[in-house]
């Protein structure tokens, strides 16, 4: 069953379970208290997938509180969950410190608490999911030598003072850059988490006179942000390199600035929401769960800023659809009584396998001509009458003579030739990436990524990489070369991870191909 079909069918059968599951009425009815410390797009995002993961528990009402960072008012807040009878509190403690005592009152009471994202200052808490701040700022520290040579300045901008995610990045950070003699943190300012404090941070340290640095750590991305408006403001444009962390996959966010160069690197913070609800529901229906449950994250940087944006864009895309099919059901339950329900559920599948029927004819019909036009640039890539490249060893010019089946492309495309030159041009460099096409072509890194992926499918980077392995099979398939002087006269800089490519896009090794001949 081809993924698409799956994607289709699993639709339908989600659709006919939440239904058959909201006419159950003798379900345990669930209420859980999700007390959040502030008001923000990542909390935004982890609220939306609570309650998007909540559709699948249809005996689930999820009550949701936001303290704005004020530690007295999630104290109450907490108090009133409990007093209000909720089965749950799922809880991001503002400060570790200041809330353990209101999380310990309700842990009293016999109500299970999960902590989130932030720690508590003690062990009294039924279970905890996030990430691994420390290992965050830990890498990041790392990132940030290697980027500055292991030589330089840095500054530091924190989040809330207190907050368990401040102290373990702080940690992690200063851990990592006290391996290298030649960098020195020269000034540590407080944010708490909100742009303008990261702009407060810094325009108080300009102001003081700390102003020869070269490179800035903020704790999340909006401080970043802030810190580099205070940074214009002082007429100190690019006067430093600026990474944070969230990475969030949203208009402005961080995966966004790391692509248009303003930030030069940011570190995932995953939500997980959907997550978060089956941890809540495996305790409250007494099944095995984790008591520490660490997500996973990872570094992003221009190199695979693009890849990942990719990957978020397809999910978002599936998350959208299921929401809206949410709505659309739960809109049409609201106004038929169950004696029309099995009527309404046939109506609403039939539609919707209509739907996904006309959405599967223009996804192929979009597959067919981006396959066609993808066939086209590698094609004509691969397609090489002689290849002169240094023979690894002796340093010999070698000449490899390449006959590829002629195909028709189209000269009125002007981007695509002009592409196809430049790729056919620089190909057996091993330097070649997607600035130095962008830069070749006159565009832009985000220009050339939106064109070339409107017209293949592909970014720029799986294009050159599988041109790079398509004029490697033809010259293999000559068998005049070997797998290591091929390797390296398409641009790869290492035979092993050529090997790798090779077989990953060919199903077989280099060597089998050449055996093939």
């Amino acid at each position: 069953m081809k993924p698409y079909y799956k994607a289709a069918f699993t639709m339908l059968m989600a659709t006919l379970i939440i239904a058959l599951a909201t006419s159950c009425s003798h379900q345990k009815k669930y209420v859980i208290g999700v007390a959040q410390c502030s008001e923000d797009s990542w909390r935004h995002k982890l609220n939306a997938e609570l309650q998007a993961a909540a559709y699948f528990h249809p005996n689930v009402e999820l009550r949701f509180a936001n303290a704005n960072d004020d530690v007295q008012l999630q104290r109450r807040q907490l108090l009133q969950f409990a007093r209000d009878g909720v089965d749950m509190i799922i809880v991001a403690p503002i400060t570790s410190r200041e809330i353990t005592p209101a999380i310990e009152q309700v842990m009293d009471r016999g109500i299970p608490v999960i902590t989130f994202d932030r720690k508590t200052h003690s062990n009294r808490y039924t279970a905890y999911i996030g990430c691994d701040n420390y290992q965050m700022g830990y890498t990041m520290g790392k990132y940030v030598a290697g980027e500055m040579h292991q030589h330089g300045k840095v500054v530091e901008i924190t989040g809330m003072q207190g907050s368990s995610p401040m102290i373990e990045r702080h940690r992690g950070f200063a851990a990592a850059i006290k391996q290298y003699p030649g960098i020195t943190i020269i000034a540590t300012a407080p944010g708490n988490w909100k742009e303008h404090s990261g702009y407060r941070a810094m325009d108080s340290l300009l102001r003081g006179g700390v102003t020869e640095f070269n490179y800035v750590f903020a704790h999340n991305d909006r401080l970043a942000l802030g810190a580099i408006k205070a940074m214009k403001a002082h007429h100190l444009n690019n006067h430093a390199q600026v990474c944070g962390i969230d990475a969030l996959n949203v208009p402005g966010g961080g995966i966004e600035q790391v692509q248009q160069g303003v930030l030069s690197a940011s570190y995932i913070y995953p939500t997980k929401g959907d997550k978060l609800l089956e941890l809540a529901m495996n305790i409250l229906q007494g099944k095995p769960y984790s008591r520490h449950t660490k997500l996973q994250s990872a570094l992003v940087t221009p190199e695979n800023a693009d890849v990942i944006h990719m990957q978020y864009e397809e999910i978002a895309n599936s998350q959208q659809r299921l929401h809206q099919l949410n709505e659309m059901i739960d809109h049409y339950l609201a106004q038929l009584s169950l004696q029309r329900l099995a009527l309404v559920l046939a109506a609403c599948l039939l539609l919707l396998a209509v739907v996904a029927i006309v959405m599967l004819l223009r996804i192929a019909r979009l597959r067919q001509s981006r396959n066609a036009m993808s066939s086209l640039f590698s094609s004509d890539i691969s397609r090489v009458a002689t290849v002169e490249t240094p023979a690894y060893g002796n340093g010999t010019p070698v000449q490899q003579q390449i006959t590829m089946p002629q195909e028709a492309a189209p000269d009125n495309d002007s981007f695509a030739a002009r592409l196809r030159d430049v790729l056919q041009s620089n190909l057996c460099d091993p330097s070649l990436d997607v600035d130095t096409i962008a830069s070749q072509l006159g565009m832009s890194r985000a220009g050339l990524y939106r064109k070339v992926k409107a017209l293949t499918g592909q970014s720029a980077v799986e294009l050159i990489r599988e041109a790079r392995l398509k004029r490697a099979h033809a010259m293999i398939s000559s068998g005049e070369r070997s797998v290591s002087e091929v390797a390296y006269a398409v641009g790869f800089s290492s035979p092993a991870y050529f090997t790798k490519c090779y077989k990953d896009y060919f199903g077989h090794t280099p060597k089998h191909s050449k055996n093939q001949s």
